[in-house]
């Protein structure tokens, strides 16, 4: 017995050691902003969580601020913040937010969609016309594809029934017709650098890899030279522009945005 509680007795200490160290390691001149970032998202942790997750925090504020810099130099075309999510490491906010996983052995139409006699205007909203619901808070991204396919069912303009593979051949031409014509569209964009996203045309060459997450399309435009999507995501208001992210278009189809697209048939 006086053995066990002997180890007991060492390994919290050493818990406590460590724990003194990592704090030692903390800024302190932060403090006060951790304790309104977490006022703010409602964060509470146990002491462990405390530290660990103060880490991470700072981690992720260095990053912001130094891309935040960058870009006031001109050298990105967004910018980020710390959100709910600035507690997260990358791979902890994939596996939460965006672990929509797309079959390898899953096969697209292989007709291209194609707009007859349509008039394709050269920038569109469809919120403008009440065609988008309110932006929802996921969660976790067990539903992220439910999401964003329930959001292209309630915008379709002409009432259409039945989800349908929208083949693009990552085309975005193809799926700007769709837009245009149809009405909002699901697709499956990369999302793991997007957690922090704040403002401005996402055009950044890190988002160009695996489809992990379902968002909707319910416009483009252009802004001083540079075409873009708007896109409705699942992660609440206080994420990106109240929700939305404008991702650069014919841009080598940033984000893989034309590879997987939905859209509501007639039949």
């Amino acid at each position: 017995m006086y053995s066990a509680r002997k180890g007991l007795t060492v390994g919290g200490c050493l818990l406590v050691l460590l724990s003194s160290l990592a704090l030692a390691q903390l800024d302190a001149r932060l403090d006060r902003h951790w304790n309104l970032w977490k006022e703010k998202y409602q964060k509470m942790y146990n002491e462990v969580e405390e530290v660990t997750r103060r880490q991470v925090w700072e981690k992720n504020l260095m990053l912001v601020n130094i891309h935040n810099l960058e870009e006031s130099m001109g050298l990105h075309t967004y910018t980020m913040a710390m959100n709910h999510m600035g507690d997260l490491t990358k791979e902890e906010a994939v596996q939460m937010y965006a672990n929509l996983r797309i079959p390898k052995d899953f096969k697209r139409p292989n007709s291209t969609f194609k707009a007859k006699n349509a008039v394709v205007p050269d920038s569109l909203d469809w919120r403008e016309k009440g065609y988008v619901t309110n932006v929802k808070n996921q969660g976790s991204c067990g539903s992220c594809w439910a999401f964003s396919v329930a959001g292209a069912m309630e915008g379709h303009i002409s009432g259409k029934q039945g989800i349908w593979m929208l083949c693009v051949e990552r085309s975005e031409d193809s799926l700007k017709q769709a837009v245009a014509t149809i009405g909002p569209i699901s697709v499956g964009i990369h999302a793991d650098s997007l957690f922090l996203y704040s403002s401005g045309i996402y055009n950044d060459p890190a988002c160009q890899a695996v489809v992990d997450h379902g968002v909707l399309v319910v416009g483009y435009g252009s802004e001083g030279g540079q075409d873009y999507w708007l896109v409705k995501n699942s992660w609440g208001v206080g994420w990106g522009e109240n929700g939305y992210i404008r991702i650069a278009r014919n841009a080598g189809d940033m984000c893989e945005i034309a590879t997987y697209a939905t859209y509501c048939n007639d039949s």
